[in-house]
């Protein structure tokens, strides 16, 4: 006989523990059986809302650093499983060729040339969607994030927080500096 026990997590989903993994060596009573099952309940109900998500303090421009490279991450993987052989062209022997020269020509008489594999890099960085640390990342088809928004707080003098700005996708901001931000509608 299987004993299942139903219990809400913090997100409200309900989680199965049952005692399948265990070997049982002898055989117990019905009684004995509904005594551990509530002694394990008593366990699950002292505990109920014990949380499991690791915290990371850290700062906005730290955490919009990590999502980036995340984003980067995640686009070369995918450039890369879809097309292994894409960068093959441009290392040969030990070498890097760029656009069927070698090296990088940084020379000012040359004119500059977007690389061969830069349209390619930015179609799949815009496709790309994942989770990172201020939420789901997501890009428009102009390269912008969808579907986010930032609050920017600020403490009074009573140590409490409040609310200065809501900013949405529709909107743009830079910070020009530690504290002062610059709002523009895109």
């Amino acid at each position: 006989m299987n004993t299942v026990l139903r219990f809400r997590n913090e997100l409200g989903s309900e989680r199965d523990l049952c005692n399948r993994g265990l070997s049982i060596k002898k055989r117990v009573s019905r009684k004995t059986e509904c005594i551990a099952i509530k002694k394990v309940q008593n366990i699950v109900d002292k505990y109920p809302r014990i949380n499991y998500t690791v915290h990371i303090f850290c700062s906005a421009n730290e955490a919009l650093t990590y999502d980036s490279v995340l984003v980067i991450t995640e686009s070369f993987n995918a450039l890369l499983t879809d097309k292994p052989k894409l960068f093959r062209s441009n290392f040969r022997r030990g070498q890097m060729y760029n656009n069927g020269t070698k090296g990088i020509d940084c020379m000012k008489e040359n004119p500059i040339v977007p690389w061969e594999h830069g349209s390619i890099i930015v179609r799949y960085f815009k496709k790309t969607i994942t989770r990172g640390l201020t939420g789901n990342l997501m890009f428009s088809g102009t390269g912008f994030r969808r579907n986010f928004s930032v609050d920017i707080s600020q403490m009074t003098i009573n140590s409490q927080m409040s609310k200065v700005r809501l900013i949405k996708a529709l909107y743009v901001f830079s910070t020009l500096a530690d504290n002062v931000f610059h709002f523009h509608q895109k």
